[in-house]
């Protein structure tokens, strides 16, 4: 049965910003009609899958060879286009007629990748787009008002140039076009453009449109004349979506792409790695072998076989990207920086440290010298050299260099930025592990006062700082505490990530080790089970963190006096540990000492 208006204003009353669901055309229609009874001049933006971010073409692009945009990197992409657009003669006379934001929306609209984000006033249109692809996901729309400097929304004319958009920081600004193309006019397009190349989501009212509902939204909307020929009326659009179907284009490479990055993040490595291999096969068709686009692609097949726990093969791959990027972007290029940090934080998982702060000593001077040494990427680079001393055991050095970080943080971004919280975080895991339990509880608290402000009571950055608390708690004994934040992680991390989710693993591990402490075996490998069942479905058999498990629980079992268990247990975790680390990796060498301190027990109650 369908919702009607009251059902949705009811909604929008109680919490103006949740999601909303609709599975009709008439649903849709109430809630549009509830959202307008209470607020004025509506735009809307349909996505066919409701967990992409808002983001610009021009920032994706970017994306794909660098962690995460700057704005400055914005401005060289968008000054670059207009450059080279205007040396061009056989574009229709397009610098003639518009200028500034205008020639943007004119380049936009024929295919090129821009910092403009398309909105329409028209809620048919953006339900249209919000379920026209991405079959297996939920498509949303999203809703925000449009109302001058309210909502940071700042109207701009036509002819505002690039310069001057980019000397505003984080700001949004909304254009009305002029009737460029006829697909403009029938999408009754309003564009954005952030300086940021994002736009928050969490400022907009969310309609989602369940995947299962899709295809009859668009059965219905095709009634009321909303199809492919009305919102595509022109040439190039005729063109782009159905000259694609007659061999491989950009179009399908940027599909697999998202597919694969998605399958990451789903923890679905080997189904990821596969779509990045055929986005590789047509990525060096389109682009050529040595392209940045290539090397993209190989930085994120490294990230999969580094996140399953294959360090041989995510050190080949990123060494593949660098070739590239040094040879295309030059050695003093921030890209070519981001590939020196991520080799450098393999060689870390490998135990490798010396390797480790050299890979990240080259990405320091590099960020150093072309962000400046107040830059946040500068001050992520001192975080990881501090996690490298940290890991090495050398406390006083982890802390001078998670201070440079901080003190970063704190000037540029601000003390109750998440960034920030995350170092203070750092900080007293330092103090934890020096045995300073007020002194780690004093900083994780810190950390806890702005990430309950800046991210809420239930986000997984919040639960993770519980996770800390609760650690602290348990290495100074006090069990009860540390059971009590452990759940309070939990809580969060199985309701906001899922029950099936590595880091809700984490947490079952957790607790098992504090049960574990307290000398009640059986409940400590009923929860060491609640996480291998996670890690080995997550991340496979022949994962570190897995391994992790299978030492953890062996050494329940040698604590319960069940030795031939323990042996069993333990050859699981030395097998993936040698495998995975190698042979001279500290978790290799104790798990080894491990098996022979448990032979020698088994052997002297034999004799």
């Amino acid at each position: 049965m369908g919702k009607d208006v009251y059902y949705y204003e009811s909604l929008l009353r109680t919490a103006p910003t949740s999601e909303m669901t609709v599975s009709s055309l008439s649903d849709y229609i109430n809630a549009i009609t509830a959202i307008n009874k209470m607020y004025r001049r509506i735009i809307y933006r349909g996505q066919a899958d409701k967990s992409w971010g808002i983001e610009s073409s021009a920032y994706r692009v970017l994306k794909k060879n660098t962690e995460k945009p700057t704005q400055k990197m914005l401005q060289d992409y968008h000054l670059k286009l207009i450059r080279e657009v205007k040396n061009l003669h056989d574009i229709d006379h397009a610098t003639d007629k518009y200028t500034g934001i205008a020639l943007l929306a004119y380049l936009q609209h024929n295919g090129a990748k821009t910092g403009l984000i398309d909105y329409t006033v028209n809620p048919l249109i953006s339900l249209w787009f919000a379920c026209i692809s991405e079959d297996s996901e939920d498509g949303a729309v999203y809703c925000i008002e449009n109302s001058g400097i309210i909502n940071d929304l700042i109207p701009v004319d036509s002819d505002k140039e690039i310069e001057e958009l980019f000397m505003q920081s984080n700001a949004v600004n909304v254009f009305d076009p002029p009737n460029i193309n006829r697909r403009i006019l029938s999408q009754q397009s309003v564009l954005l453009f952030s300086t940021s190349g994002t736009i928050d989501k969490r400022k907009h009212m969310t309609i989602v449109v369940p995947n299962d509902a899709k295809k009859e939204v668009l059965d219905q909307l095709s009634l009321v004349g909303i199809c492919k020929k009305t919102v595509f009326p022109d040439f190039p659009g005729f063109l782009e979506w159905f000259s694609f179907e007659s061999g491989p284009d950009q179009e399908k490479y940027d599909e697999l792409f998202r597919k694969a990055e998605k399958k990451s993040l789903d923890f679905k490595y080997d189904e990821a790695i596969k779509l990045f291999e055929e986005a590789l096969a047509l990525g060096q068709t389109l682009f050529g072998e040595n392209s940045v686009e290539i090397a993209a692609i190989y930085h994120n097949m490294a990230s999969a076989y580094k996140n399953q726990g294959d360090y041989p093969q995510a050190l080949e791959w990123h060494q593949k990207a660098l070739v590239i990027r040094e040879k295309a972007l030059g050695k003093e290029h921030p890209d070519t920086a981001s590939t020196y940090n991520n080799m450098a934080i393999v060689y870390y998982s490998q135990g490798d440290y010396p390797k480790a702060l050299e890979w990240h000593q080259k990405a320091l001077v590099i960020r150093e010298k072309a962000l400046g040494k107040e830059h946040p990427d500068t001050a992520k680079t001192y975080n990881n050299m501090a996690g490298v001393y940290y890991g090495q055991g050398d406390y006083p050095k982890a802390l001078e260099w998670y201070q440079k970080a901080l003190d970063i943080h704190e000037k540029a971004l601000g003390k109750e930025h998440p960034d920030t919280a995350s170092t203070y975080n750092n900080m007293a895991n330092v103090y934890d592990d020096q045995g300073d339990y007020p002194k780690a509880l004093e900083w994780h608290q810190k950390a806890l006062d702005i990430c309950e402000k800046a991210l809420g009571k239930e986000h997984p950055n919040t639960a993770s700082t519980y996770n800390n608390m609760a650690s602290v708690y348990k290495n100074q004994g006090d069990y009860p505490k540390a059971l009590e934040w452990y759940q309070k992680a939990l809580d969060i991390r199985e309701k906001a990530l899922g029950k099936e989710h590595p880091d809700t693993a984490q947490t079952y591990n957790n607790m098992a080790g504090v049960y574990y402490s307290q000398g009640d075996y059986p409940k400590a490998l009923e929860w060491y089970q609640k996480a291998l069942d996670i890690y080995e479905k997550a991340l496979g058999k022949e994962h570190p963190d897995t391994a992790m498990t299978y030492n953890n629980m062996a050494s329940v079992y040698n604590n319960q006096g069940d030795y031939p268990k323990a042996l069993e247990w333990y050859q699981k975790a030395l097998d993936i540990r040698e495998k995975a680390l190698g042979k001279e990796h500290p978790k290799t060498i104790k798990t080894q000492k491990y098996i022979e301190n448990t032979k020698n027990r088994l052997d002297d109650n034999i004799t």
